[in-house]
């Protein structure tokens, strides 16, 4: 069996259960999701639609007041690929302000 294509085929099953998820309230499987749409792993590299998702995540974690650790771990690194895709037009405009916003989110979480 070729490793690469079990590989491939393992994060193409993951990414159907993911998208399996997606309409629902589950902002990790947005997040995962997101990731494997910036980095193109099994599936169609696509920075639209990635800034998307990640901005769909942080839109559903900051909509909570009571964060379990975990969902504050996870807001902590949707803040840092928000800031980084506003720092470099990733799936969006360049905006500095906005970039240095997300920053300034994760600093605060991680307090």
């Amino acid at each position: 069996m070729n490793v690469e294509w079990a590989f491939n085929s393992s994060i193409g099953m993951l990414l159907i259960v993911i998208r399996s998820q997606l309409k629902n309230y589950y902002p990790l499987a947005r997040y995962e999701y997101a990731k494997c749409l910036k980095n193109g792993k099994g599936i169609v590299q696509s920075e639209k639609e990635a800034f998307h998702y990640f901005n769909k995540c942080y839109e559903n974690l900051n909509s909570d007041k009571s964060l379990s650790e975990g969902e504050y771990n996870l807001c902590e690194n949707v803040c840092n690929n928000l800031a980084n895709c506003y720092y470099n037009g990733f799936g969006t405009e360049q905006s500095d302000e906005k970039a240095m916003f997300f920053l300034e989110k994760s600093l605060e979480i991680m307090k």
